[in-house]
């Protein structure tokens, strides 16, 4: 093996050897480019907190009330849970609407973020994880982000009994009807001239016994009439 690649390496072919790693970073800095969550950051979100939480929008608020109109996707986690509970909800028609925005709900108990018992960072990035499992194009840097932490939860019991998950707003996508032509700008059409004695307009009454001879296939008055051959005797092959 190392005889044939030196005996390309000798003959100029170098080049061959640097296309799967030229490929490679091209792939890669495509994807880096195009995602909003790169791997590099979800896959060390405790070490890069600052970055990921700067792509975030941050509230707080006592309860948040889940949406369940039909412009919204509520998706369960779970207290502490990252995985995505009821997965089949991810449904919506991706001709007439997009994601614009994602909310990702928590309570924040206990109150100070050193206290809690799952760390914060790790479980935002699984939670993100799982949504990226269910529909990696929502990784979009088009979509805005949320972060919404619920403070009423003082107890255990309490938080549990919030919601907590992944809200995705629809809305639709722009339509561009075509533009409307005023009545007053369309011009009026006039009617062609007829064409005069050319086979299509007569100037002379209709002649009955013309039509006939023509159209019907009669025989002129004072000519025999055409027999019909027998189907034995015609001269094409029968059809079978």
């Amino acid at each position: 093996m190392l005889r044939k690649i030196f005996h390309l390496l000798s003959r100029g072919f170098w080049f061959l050897f640097l296309i799967p790693v030229y490929s490679s970073e091209v792939e890669n800095n495509v994807l880096t480019d195009t995602l909003y969550f790169d791997a590099k950051l979800l896959d060390n979100p405790r070490e890069k907190a600052g970055m990921l939480l700067n792509k975030f929008s941050y509230t707080e608020t006592d309860v948040f009330a889940k949406p369940s109109d039909s412009m919204t996707i509520a998706l369960e986690n779970g207290y502490a849970r990252a995985p995505i509970i009821n997965a089949e909800k991810y449904d919506y028609d991706a001709e007439q609407f997009r994601v614009s925005k994602v909310d990702i709900v928590f309570t924040r108990y206990p109150y100070n973020k050193r206290d809690w018992l799952t760390n914060y960072y790790d479980l935002l990035a699984w939670r993100l994880k799982a949504l990226f499992e269910l529909d990696g194009l929502l990784n979009d840097p088009s979509i805005e982000w949320g972060l919404v932490l619920q403070t009423s939860g003082i107890t255990a019991p309490l938080a549990k009994e919030l919601y907590h998950g992944i809200v995705l707003y629809l809305e639709p996508l722009e339509s561009h009807p075509d533009p409307e032509i005023p009545t007053a700008d369309i011009p009026e059409r006039t009617q062609p001239t007829p064409i005069e004695n050319q086979g299509f307009l007569f100037s002379e009454p209709r002649n009955p016994e013309m039509f006939r001879s023509i159209y019907r296939f009669e025989p002129e008055p004072g000519t025999e009439p055409r027999r019909n051959m027998e189907p034995s005797k015609l001269k094409c092959p029968r059809w079978r």
